[in-house]
């Protein structure tokens, strides 16, 4: 005679049977007598390690191999199961100690463990019914309802981990069916000068921006930022073609003598490992642009692409050689993504429009450096976001179909929480470019802002397909999971973006907000101490760790971060949110109110944006202060006007 859940028939198994408890590792399944007690898989399998080792030290290291393989945790993963067991035991047998900790070494399971063989239809556990048993009591009917109760939530926190852990797959992607997908691999420098790799680098990012914009329905082109990180790699294509879910890949060369410039390209179907073709281009620098519109037609005929004359890249007007030359090196320092790197790619951009006003893609790199030296740089907004404007404005003037100003005066409006004009620039920029994964990235953080954060998820996943090698857009993805209360999601989105980028300080910080959500305030001071380190000490983390000590009860290090930033502001502007953020951990919330309201009144404040959902403030959300608050947030959400039409991009 079998066992039955639902029809399907449980295999017989060995048990293991300790104190009052009973385990049954075939079904996963824990019971306290005959009741089953719910576990997270990952509980219950840490539990099954220290059972089959019973007596023995089990290691950290074996527990992360057993229960984590191929996946990024730390030891606090273990530390929160083992500390989920031992409350389970504390509150079912209060007076038996069952797991130890072995200093610096791991863990011993102290409890006296008997193993069972499989069990016979007579030493099935009460409440489980044999096949065709109808003799079964009422009181053993609900007993294996419950068990299958059990089971279903078993199930249901297996598919819950497996789409919260989604940051685990993205190295084994499957190429969509409906629409080819392609990366352009950065471009090889063989002109024998290093110095000149940002003529190689140019071209990857002008290739991708040409081609990504041929037919986004049909061809989703990988962003540049998971494009470089296969700069000088070993891998294969069909590695790169598995890691990325991508159909074909691009791969090129460029050589350079005399003023002329030679690029070799060829296309490689990943399937197969195919070359479905290799082309030479003979250029002088003058006609890069038009090689470049070559190269991106001949890819949508061969990817059997319905590419109309409306789909095809625009055609541009061909700069001066040296315009163009400064162009490039201002993308070069753009993408470094570092104080010095923006310096510099605002001087290049700059010479490149003091030669040649009326080249569109200039002012665009210039309005992109000036927007983040806000964030990168710690510049004041008023200082650089009306410059931002006025260059993305003129990028759109000249070349009304550039994509990325139209995104540029997106983000800058969710800041300054202009909502509507927010979302016609987002629109606008996905219209004329869907595989421009920073329009999705920022569109996301706009629904974000207004509450609508299930949709900014599906935004920022879109940008990730795209550009799944972007450390801030699993970052980001993790601050939007903050803001939906789902902690133990952010965490891992966090720690996928650390796997891409160990230094990455953002994601530090958003890692320490989640374990400050789920109340580890222990973890999330150290993760927003590393957090503090690598920016190099910015006011807002530091406020942050201020905030987080005096929850943890560390009063006195909260109000020495208080002091410190009290000192500060008087000789250079600080946000008033910054002394809301330790007023808040400290409970003192009618001082905190009042800052929130002087933050109100901040030309340079940009975090109020947040402040309709930052579950920062849910202690004092219903608070009528905080409430009047939430009123002029929402006054500045004004109605949303109708789309621009295709034919007429400006208004």
């Amino acid at each position: 005679m079998k066992l039955f859940v639902w029809g399907i028939p449980v295999p017989p198994s060995r048990f293991y049977r300790f104190g009052c408890f009973r385990l049954d590792p075939s079904n996963r399944l824990l019971f306290h007598g005959e009741a089953v007690v719910p576990l997270t898989l990952k509980a219950f399998d840490t539990l099954l390690v220290l059972v089959e080792n019973h007596g023995a030290v089990v290691t950290k290291e074996t527990l992360l191999k057993k229960i984590w393989p191929e996946t990024f945790v730390d030891d606090n993963s273990i530390a929160q199961n083992i500390s989920l067991l031992r409350k389970l035991f504390a509150d079912a047998d209060g007076g038996t100690e069952y797991i130890a900790t072995v200093p610096k070494r791991g863990y011993r399971f102290l409890a006296r463990v008997e193993e069972i063989g499989d069990q016979q239809p007579d030493e099935l556990p009460r409440g489980a019914l044999p096949a065709h048993s109808s003799g079964a009591t009422a009181g053993r009917g609900r007993l294996a309802f419950w068990r299958v109760l059990a089971f279903l939530a078993v199930v249901v926190l297996s598919v819950a981990a497996s789409v919260g852990l989604y940051a685990r797959f993205w190295h084994r992607r499957v190429p969509s069916p409906t629409r080819a997908t392609l990366v352009v691999l950065p471009f090889v420098n063989l002109i024998g000068d290093a110095g000149q790799d940002y003529v190689a680098d140019g071209l990857t990012e002008e290739m991708i921006a040409q081609i990504s914009r041929m037919n986004p329905q049909k061809l989703a082109v990988i962003a540049r930022t998971s494009s470089m990180a296969y700069r000088q790699t070993n891998k294969t294509v069909d590695q790169i073609g598995r890691e990325l879910g991508v159909n074909y890949v691009l791969e090129g060369s460029v050589r350079g003598t005399a003023g002329r410039m030679r690029f070799t390209v060829q296309l490689i179907r990943v399937r197969d490992q195919t070359h479905l073709w290799t082309r030479t281009f003979d250029r002088t620098a003058a006609d890069v642009l038009e090689a470049q519109g070559d190269v991106s037609r001949a890819v949508a005929q061969e990817v059997e692409l319905a590419v109309t004359p409306q789909s095809l890249p625009s055609a541009r007007a061909v700069p001066d050689p040296e315009v163009y030359d400064l162009y490039l090196q201002g993308r070069f320092y753009w993408n470094k993504r570092t104080r010095e790197g923006l310096a510099k790619g605002i001087e290049y951009f700059r010479q490149a429009i003091a030669r040649d006003s009326r080249y569109a893609p200039a002012y665009a790199g210039l309005a992109d450096c000036l927007f983040l030296q806000r964030w990168i740089s710690e510049l004041p907004g008023e200082q650089v976001i009306p410059s931002a404007q006025e260059a993305a404005r003129r990028a759109i003037d000249l070349d009304p179909s550039l994509a990325e100003p139209h995104a540029s005066l997106g983000i800058i409006a969710v800041a300054e929480m202009h909502w509507a004009e927010a979302e016609n620039e987002f629109q606008r920029a996905l219209e004329l470019n869907a595989n421009y994964a920073t329009a999705h990235h920022w569109n996301g953080l706009r629904l974000g802002a207004i509450g609508k954060t299930g949709d900014g998820v599906s935004e920022i996943r879109r940008a990730i397909e795209l550009d799944p090698l972007a450390p801030i857009l699993h970052t980001d993805m993790g601050w939007l999971l903050i803001l939906d209360r789902k902690p133990e999601l952010a965490v891992v989105a966090a720690k996928k973006a650390l796997e891409l980028d160990p230094g990455f300080y953002l994601a530090y910080e958003y890692l320490a907000r989640a374990h400050e959500q789920q109340r580890d305030y222990e973890t999330a001071i150290a993760e927003m101490k590393k957090a503090v380190d690598l920016s190099g000490g910015k006011p807002e983390l530091r406020a942050r760790l201020g905030r987080v000590y005096a929850l943890a009860g560390q009063t006195s290090e909260a109000t020495r971060i208080q002091a410190e930033l009290k000192k500060e502001s008087k000789h250079k502007p600080l946000s008033s949110m910054l002394a809301a953020l330790v007023y808040s951990g400290l409970g003192e919330y009618p001082k905190e109110l009042t800052m929130l309201e002087r933050a109100f009144t901040e030309s340079y404040n940009t975090e109020t944006s947040w402040l309709k959902v930052d579950p920062t403030y849910d202690t004092v959300r219903e608070d009528p202060r905080f409430q009047k608050l939430l009123h002029k947030y929402a006054a500045t959400q004004d109605p949303v006007p109708p789309p621009r039409s295709n034919s007429s991009p400006r208004q």
